[in-house]
């Protein structure tokens, strides 16, 4: 029975092939062109992030965040801002 359940130690010859053996690892063929390397970078700028006025005090604010000027959200104080 413990026969059977055991197995049999491997050795360095039948260990399976590992990212280190190279020979099998895919390589492009050709150089890809800078026009398909452009297209596939055409999503990856960086845009400039939204703003709205606050209706509290004109100020320039990220929308769905507190005023970071006058501490205002939906019209009323949610935050104690220091004036300076």
């Amino acid at each position: 029975m413990d026969a059977i359940l055991e197995r049999p130690v491997l050795t360095i010859d039948h260990l399976p092939l590992t990212i280190y053996d190279w020979s099998i690892m895919p390589n492009p063929k050709r150089r890809h062109s800078k026009a398909r390397r452009g297209k596939r970078r055409a999503h990856d700028a960086l845009r400039a992030p939204q703003t709205t006025l606050c209706p509290n005090c004109q100020e320039p604010r990220l929308q769905h965040r507190v005023c970071p000027k006058c501490g205002y959200y939906k019209g009323r104080q949610v935050v104690q801002v220091e004036q300076t």
